[in-house]
């Protein structure tokens, strides 16, 4: 099950395009760091949607957990 902790590492392994982007030489190593970072931010946006389900957000905001 995933937590707040994975969500916490993706972010932060996502954030490296920033640092990742000041070595780029040329156009090919631009889609390629854009290719590995599409992959990035999916992974992300899934363990994001998979703690929303674990978590079940709506039902504790309404019961004021």
């Amino acid at each position: 099950m995933m937590d707040r902790f994975d969500l916490e590492q993706d972010i932060v392994r996502a954030w490296n395009i920033t640092d990742d982007l000041k070595d780029v030489k040329s156009l090919e190593e631009v889609e390629a760091i854009r290719a590995y970072y599409e992959l990035k931010f999916e992974k992300l946006w899934n363990t994001f949607e998979g703690i929303v389900a674990n978590y079940n957000f709506v039902e504790r905001i309404k019961s004021g957990k």
